[in-house]
């Protein structure tokens, strides 16, 4: 199976290997996928403990900044050093520090556990086309496996944020009549000749032979 695509002004073969390569999870999951599941695994454990340090700190200095007797035990142990002003002003600065932290812990603690959710849903998927045995497969199939039912517009979504962040691989979402499906074991290659897998260089027209076999690709380059 074969097919040419235009995109940012280069062209893209794709070809599909359904029946060379043996069926395993780990042909879709994207390279090193045990290490980044594991790197953001322990990203979303690290951000969490920090969020909950960060919280108590900011209702611990919170508490002091209004115990007035607590003022008082610090200037009565160093009453040359240290002021009303001067303490509050310093749970004030840990308060603000903390909320710092707080905040963006908060949004690093998001950005992981999104990405933990998109490995979670890569691992669900690679599963599904591990066992499917053919190379089209109709995206409404996927709700159930990724708990969104007849929501497709979600699971494409999701998919295609897997496939961008690298975590899925060789499977492409493609329309046809009109209705969004999952094609199998799809390699894509840039810039390359669909009948011998040579580069295409320096083409400049519409349609390019290619230099090593003859062949001619069409719509190489998409004039404006």
């Amino acid at each position: 199976m074969f097919a040419g695509v235009i995109s940012d002004g280069q062209y893209y073969s794709i070809t599909s290997d359904f029946g060379k390569k043996k069926r395993e999870k780990s042909f879709y999951l994207g390279k090193f996928f045990r290490g980044k599941a594991i790197g953001v695994f322990l990203g979303v454990v690290f951000n969490v403990v920090m969020l909950i340090m960060s919280g108590c700190m900011i209702f611990d200095y919170t508490l002091k900044f209004y115990d007035e007797e607590y003022w008082k035990q610090v200037i009565s142990q160093n009453p040359h050093q240290y002021t009303v002003e001067i303490v509050r002003q310093g749970f004030m600065d840990h308060i603000q520090s903390s909320q710092i932290l707080f905040g963006a812990t908060l949004i690093a603690s998001v950005i992981f556990c999104r990405r933990y959710r998109s490995i979670r849903v890569s691992r669900a998927l690679s599963e599904v086309f591990t066992k499917v045995g053919k190379t089209i497969l109709p995206i409404s199939e996927l709700n159930r496996t990724l708990g969104i039912s007849a929501k497709v517009k979600k699971t494409r979504k999701k998919m295609k944020i897997a496939l961008r962040r690298g975590y899925l691989r060789n499977s492409t979402l493609e329309y046809h009549n009109h209705t969004i499906e999952v094609a199998l074991a799809k390699k894509i290659v840039k810039d390359r000749c669909p009948n011998c897998g040579a580069s295409i260089v320096g083409a400049v027209d519409m349609n390019y032979i290619c230099i090593y076999c003859g062949n001619e690709i069409m719509d190489v380059v998409v004039k404006k």
